[in-house]
């Protein structure tokens, strides 16, 4: 008949379309999909296949979402009419039985799992690799009615493997890569241990790494748990007989708040907002089960037996209800998403609908918005702030304002703005400190020492302490802003000739009370005190004897074992400096034993191997030379010229 012909036609097209690498067929597939859909036609495996390679070859990772669970929502829970399938396009040709549209337990198994890869390498393409974990987890242990997750937080290896999905290798071979571009590759090598036990191979096209030097991603795996008890906290909600309670709201705002700010600390803001969706969805899921909406649905008011069936599956569902009962934090971190993810339009559209009819004060979201408003280019922003109300006006809300000019460079506006928090009583440190540096930077022509003086006394003021004080236990941030020359000036330090070996001395004070307290040496201080190794040396600006040379030196070793404690050794440009002074103090033993410590933990300091060569060359030490060059030359470095060098 026409009808079939029809139907086999699509069917074969939607089939043909996922074949096509290149892309283009996406916006056809979906038109194709939901004509089938609207007309109850049956609907073959390999055509749903086509339909969401379609959509990963072209990048719709957010239709590839929706009809992931569109199809999870027809096949596993019986409320929701079911599509008909049948195994191949063959048989469309047939007059169609139920028989054929019954999937087995197993077949159903493999066509997820397979959407699920699609939907996957579709987000990890578009660097949502978050996003591809969170429809992971969702999936399995929504659909699957497990115990959701284990007890114990911190083991999230056995986490991972709880999950059904997860065993499928092509599920673990996208999740695996998803781990490893969050930072996680360590939790990675450890899952494919445990899975290589069953499985003979297992498919990795990432390098393998030595384990003792991955680092973990701590935000993420923080996102992991706190992701995981809001999607068990939905599934008790969905489960539940009696309607969600006003205490529970709040343990899932609080979860919510969680959870969200650590996918934004981990760069994932389409993860933060697609699972504040799936919380959204649970609880409206919920309002909806009512006797007075099921009262509705049964004589035909409900909304949706009025659309098509199609519509149903990419639809844009209105969250703003749930929006209005959250609090302020969990709005002004949805707000943050909404930013991070450039839907700027979106964060807006929040915070104007969700402020209506509401009487909170909304100081978090009215800060997060801000960045909305500074993106565009107009002056939005300053219609926007002065319309806010006094209690909305806090030192975070002038702070991102003036981060951000500082950031472009428009010193005219920082100042512009540190005046008005000022009149506002809204003056933080960091405020000021920005302030400082615009000073610096800008072109004012005389009277710069005048207002960083004044900065300096607001500053002060707020924090109890005087200007001197809070200038001498500032110095290094101050430095870090406005630079040594004004930084000199503010401590006073006058005379040029004097005033490094002055910053020299503070480094040192600063660093041996940090020892004699048991607290980690701040970077900049131990910097210093290195960096001042080369110029106070015997071929430096201010050459000094032998004594000194030998008292500087140990004090280098000495900013060298504090610099151990907090990490800064194992960073490339402090190693650099060290290498540098000793062997300009004629440190050569010294800058030996350092080259030997670095090259002991594989760490590939090219400057400081080079070093350590002019030295072992010059102490005529022949084995610590030729280890130096062998492992210089292992790094892929061309050892021909710093030999003739050294000869």
């Amino acid at each position: 008949s026409m009808t079939a012909a029809k139907s086999t036609c699509r069917d074969l097209a939607l089939n043909a379309m996922g074949g096509i690498y290149r892309g283009g067929c996406g916006d056809d597939a979906r038109r194709f999909l939901c004509e089938i859909i609207d007309e109850d036609s049956p609907l073959s495996r390999n055509a749903l296949l086509g339909v969401m390679r379609s959509f990963e070859y072209d990048g719709l990772w957010e239709a590839s979402i929706d009809l992931l669970h569109a199809f999870v929502h027809s096949v596993y829970l019986p409320s929701i009419p079911k599509w008909r399938f049948v195994r191949d396009t063959m048989g469309l040709s047939s007059d169609y039985t139920e028989t054929e549209a019954v999937l087995s337990k197993q077949e159903r198994e493999e066509l997820l799992a397979e959407m699920l890869t699609s939907t996957m390498r579709a987000c990890n393409r578009s660097g949502h690799f978050g996003l591809a974990i969170l429809q992971c987890n969702i999936l399995d242990s929504t659909y699957f009615n497990k115990d959701a997750f284990p007890s114990k937080e911190d083991c999230i290896t056995s986490t991972i493997l709880s999950q059904g999905l997860i065993k499928n290798r092509s599920v673990f071979e996208c999740y695996s890569h998803s781990l490893r571009k969050l930072g996680c590759g360590r939790i990675t090598e450890l899952l494919t241990r445990k899975l290589s036990q069953d499985w003979n191979s297992i498919k990795d096209r990432n390098p393998r790494l030595d384990t003792k030097y991955m680092r973990i991603s701590d935000s993420w795996c923080s996102a992991m748990i706190a992701m995981n008890r809001i999607i068990e906290t939905c599934l008790l909600i969905r489960r539940g007989n009696e309607s969600t309670s006003s205490e529970s709201l709040i343990l899932v705002e609080r979860g919510l708040f969680r959870a969200m700010s650590h996918c934004l600390d981990s760069k994932q803001s389409t993860a933060a907002l697609h699972l504040f969706k799936y919380a959204a969805k649970a609880l409206k899921h919920k309002e909806q089960e009512s006797f007075t909406k099921r009262v509705l649905n049964f004589l035909g008011g409900d909304r949706r037996s009025r659309e098509k069936p199609s519509d149903i599956i990419f639809e844009t569902t209105d969250y703003m209800d749930l929006a209005k009962q959250l609090g302020d934090s969990v709005n002004s971190v949805l707000i943050d998403s909404y930013n991070t993810s450039g839907k700027m339009e979106g964060a807006r559209i929040h915070f104007f609908e969700s402020k209506e009819d509401c009487s909170r004060v909304m100081v978090q979201s009215s800060n997060s918005i801000m960045t909305s408003f500074l993106q565009s280019d107009d002056f939005e922003w300053t219609d926007f702030l002065d319309k806010l109300s006094a209690e909305c006006l806090t030192p975070s809300t002038f702070l991102t304002i003036a981060r951000h000019f500082s950031d472009i460079g428009d010193c005219q506006q920082v100042g512009e703005i540190y005046n008005k928090a000022r009149s506002a009583g809204c003056v933080s440190e960091e405020l000021g400190l920005i302030a400082m540096k615009a000073v610096n930077e800008s072109e004012i022509s005389k009277g710069k020492m005048t207002i960083l003086r004044k900065i300096v006394r607001d500053v002060s003021n707020l924090v109890g302490m005087s200007e001197t004080d809070w200038i001498s236990s500032n110095y290094w941030n101050i430095k870090g802003y406005v630079g040594f020359h004004h930084a000199r000036l503010l401590m006073k330090w006058n005379d040029p000739k004097t005033s490094q070996k002055e910053e020299l001395l503070l480094a040192v004070s600063e660093m041996r009370k940090c020892v004699k307290k048991g607290i980690v040496t701040k970077n900049a201080p131990l910097h210093c005190i290195v960096k001042q190794g080369q110029l106070f040396s015997a071929v430096g600006e201010f050459p000094i004897s032998e004594r000194q040379a030998m008292a500087a030196i140990n004090l280098i070793l000495e900013a060298c074992v504090e610099a151990d404690r907090s990490g800064l050794f194992n960073d490339y440009t402090f190693t650099a400096e060290v290498a540098k002074s000793l062997r300009g103090l004629r440190g050569n033993k010294q800058c030996i034993s350092i080259a030997k410590a670095l090259i002991s933990r594989k760490l590939k300091h090219k400057v400081a191997v080079e070093e350590g060569i002019h030295a072992a060359s010059e102490e005529r030490d022949d084995d610590a030379f030729q280890l130096f060059v062998n492992f210089y030359e292992k790094s892929g470095c061309n050892s021909s010229d710093l030999l003739r060098a050294s000869s």
